[in-house]
């Protein structure tokens, strides 16, 4: 755990623990304390294991974010698994309270998280897993607009589905729409990175594409682009014209 430089609480988070003491739902906050450190430890793991540095957590009432030193052409699978890192832990941990404890409570506890987890609404791991799942069949670019897209369509499913289940939560409605305001102003910064990441270092590309249209919105994940121009030329040209040529990124 030397990588982890900062493990920041949230001062609802504070707020909310003691709501719970005060309540005197003891049971309830152990139980969730376990899952939380059971899901948070599955992604330190994976992060570990492929090397990828950890930069902060941030501890909020209904889980962490982790915040990672990690470049998005990273290998996908590597990507995946760091993804959802969290949501393997909970499912060993079912496993283990199926088998010797048979706790209802850590059941229905465990359940919850890992259903809200998978749900594919930013910031939340199922967001993250959709998209590097998209990633995986288009170009960056286009997977970001369908990523952007589906995401409001989940918001709208999420919300008309617990409106007929008079079930509506929020705090958890409103914290997704920020989030997704935030990822929408930063756009163009994810953009400008995944187009640099390709233009500074040498990936291992498991592929190469060749195309007629001169494009930089044409760049995949895994997948050495060509284009061409009276010759074939790498897309480290293209990146050269956007980069070198420009006091601005565009």
């Amino acid at each position: 755990m030397k990588n982890i430089k900062i493990i920041k609480i949230n001062i609802i988070t504070y707020l909310y623990i003691l709501l719970i003491i005060f309540s005197g739902y003891y049971k309830y906050l152990l139980y969730f304390s376990l899952v939380f450190i059971v899901h948070e430890l599955g992604h330190i793991f994976f992060c570990k294991l492929f090397r990828v540095k950890i930069l902060k957590i941030d501890i909020y009432p209904f889980g962490g974010i982790i915040k990672l030193n990690k470049k998005i052409n990273i290998n996908i699978y590597k990507d995946f698994f760091i993804a959802s890192g969290g949501i393997f832990f909970q499912l060993i941990l079912e496993i283990i309270n199926t088998l010797f404890f048979k706790n209802p409570l850590l059941l229905n506890t465990n359940k919850i998280i890992f259903l809200i987890n998978i749900v594919p609404l930013i910031p939340l791991d199922g967001s993250k897993i959709f998209f590097i799942i998209i990633s995986k069949f288009f170009s960056f670019y286009k997977s970001v607009k369908i990523y952007y897209l589906f995401n409001i369509f989940f918001i709208m499913i999420y919300f008309i589905t617990c409106s007929k289940m008079s079930n509506i939560n929020y705090t958890y409605i409103f914290f997704c729409i920020i989030s997704f305001f935030i990822e929408i102003f930063n756009y163009k910064s994810l953009i400008n990175k995944f187009y640099l990441e390709r233009y500074i270092y040498d990936f291992k590309y498991k592929k190469r594409k060749y195309h007629k249209k001169k494009t930089l919105k044409l760049l995949k994940r895994e997948v050495e682009s060509y284009f061409y121009d009276e010759t074939w030329f790498s897309e480290k040209k293209l990146l050269r014209k956007k980069f070198d040529n420009s006091s601005y990124f565009w």
